[in-house]
Protein backbone atom coordinates (compact mmCIF):
# COMPACT_ATOMS: atom_id res chain seq x y z
CA UNK A 1 0.00 0.00 0.00
CA UNK A 2 1.39 3.76 -0.86
CA UNK A 3 0.68 4.80 2.64
CA UNK A 4 3.37 2.64 3.98
CA UNK A 5 5.72 3.66 1.58
CA UNK A 6 5.10 7.44 1.18
CA UNK A 7 4.39 8.64 5.03
CA UNK A 8 6.36 10.12 7.42
CA UNK A 9 5.61 9.49 10.68
CA UNK A 10 4.03 12.94 12.17
CA UNK A 11 3.33 13.71 15.72
CA UNK A 12 1.11 16.05 17.12
CA UNK A 13 4.03 18.75 17.53
CA UNK A 14 5.33 18.01 14.02
CA UNK A 15 5.15 20.82 11.72
CA UNK A 16 5.92 18.00 8.67
CA UNK A 17 2.06 16.84 9.42
CA UNK A 18 0.58 18.46 6.53
CA UNK A 19 3.51 17.91 4.35
CA UNK A 20 3.07 13.75 5.46
CA UNK A 21 -0.53 14.14 4.27
CA UNK A 22 0.40 15.72 1.36
CA UNK A 23 2.77 12.52 0.27
CA UNK A 24 -0.45 10.29 1.10
CA UNK A 25 -2.51 12.28 -1.20
CA UNK A 26 0.54 12.25 -3.81
CA UNK A 27 0.55 8.43 -3.62
CA UNK A 28 -3.19 8.33 -3.59
CA UNK A 29 -3.11 9.75 -7.17
CA UNK A 30 -0.17 8.34 -8.80
CA UNK A 31 -1.46 5.18 -7.89
CA UNK A 32 -4.35 6.73 -10.09
CA UNK A 33 -2.09 6.98 -12.60
CA UNK A 34 -3.72 10.54 -13.22
CA UNK A 35 -1.63 13.56 -13.05
CA UNK A 36 -3.15 17.19 -10.73
CA UNK A 37 -4.59 18.32 -13.81
CA UNK A 38 -6.44 15.03 -14.48
CA UNK A 39 -7.63 14.74 -10.77
CA UNK A 40 -9.22 18.36 -11.30
CA UNK A 41 -11.05 17.26 -14.03
CA UNK A 42 -12.03 14.15 -12.03
CA UNK A 43 -13.45 15.99 -9.17
CA UNK A 44 -15.87 18.17 -11.68
CA UNK A 45 -15.35 21.16 -10.25
CA UNK A 46 -15.01 20.17 -6.54
CA UNK A 47 -10.87 20.81 -6.31
CA UNK A 48 -9.08 23.20 -8.33
CA UNK A 49 -5.70 21.50 -10.05
CA UNK A 50 -3.75 24.45 -8.01
CA UNK A 51 -5.61 23.24 -4.73
CA UNK A 52 -5.09 19.63 -4.99
CA UNK A 53 -0.89 20.49 -5.67
CA UNK A 54 -1.13 23.01 -2.75
CA UNK A 55 -2.50 19.70 -0.30
CA UNK A 56 -0.03 17.88 -1.96
CA UNK A 57 2.95 20.02 -1.05
CA UNK A 58 1.60 20.53 2.02
CA UNK A 59 1.39 23.98 1.75
CA UNK A 60 -2.17 24.07 2.65
CA UNK A 61 -4.41 23.01 5.60
CA UNK A 62 -6.95 20.06 4.63
CA UNK A 63 -10.00 20.50 6.44
CA UNK A 64 -12.17 16.96 7.11
CA UNK A 65 -14.99 17.53 4.43
CA UNK A 66 -12.18 18.54 1.92
CA UNK A 67 -9.66 15.40 2.85
CA UNK A 68 -13.10 13.02 2.55
CA UNK A 69 -14.14 14.60 -1.12
CA UNK A 70 -10.88 13.91 -2.21
CA UNK A 71 -10.41 10.25 -0.91
CA UNK A 72 -13.75 9.63 -2.72
CA UNK A 73 -12.19 11.28 -6.28
CA UNK A 74 -9.35 8.77 -5.53
CA UNK A 75 -11.54 6.01 -4.36
CA UNK A 76 -9.36 5.05 -1.18
CA UNK A 77 -10.46 4.66 2.46
CA UNK A 78 -9.97 7.79 4.03
CA UNK A 79 -7.84 6.24 6.97
CA UNK A 80 -5.55 5.35 3.77
CA UNK A 81 -4.75 8.75 3.66
CA UNK A 82 -4.29 9.26 7.61
CA UNK A 83 -0.77 8.73 9.45
CA UNK A 84 -0.53 5.99 11.91
CA UNK A 85 1.57 5.97 14.43
CA UNK A 86 0.47 5.99 17.60
CA UNK A 87 -0.15 9.17 19.49
CA UNK A 88 -0.37 11.17 16.36
CA UNK A 89 -3.02 13.88 16.31
CA UNK A 90 -4.40 12.30 12.74
CA UNK A 91 -4.37 8.53 14.30
CA UNK A 92 -6.47 9.92 17.02
CA UNK A 93 -9.09 11.60 14.07
CA UNK A 94 -8.53 8.27 12.48
CA UNK A 95 -9.53 6.00 15.66
CA UNK A 96 -12.65 8.86 15.72
CA UNK A 97 -13.45 8.40 12.13
CA UNK A 98 -13.58 4.81 12.45
CA UNK A 99 -15.92 5.03 15.49
CA UNK A 100 -18.39 6.75 12.93
CA UNK A 101 -18.59 4.38 10.70
CA UNK A 102 -19.30 1.89 12.67
CA UNK A 103 -21.97 3.64 14.35
CA UNK A 104 -23.14 4.72 10.81
CA UNK A 105 -23.78 0.63 10.82
CA UNK A 106 -25.84 0.48 13.97
CA UNK A 107 -29.82 0.85 13.67
CA UNK A 108 -31.22 3.54 15.67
Amino acid sequence: MCHTVCMGTATKSDPGLYADLGQALKCARAAKGWSIPRAAVESRGLFTAGALASYERGDRRVRLDTLVGIAAIYRVPLMSLLPQDEGSVMASLGDLIARLEALRGVEA
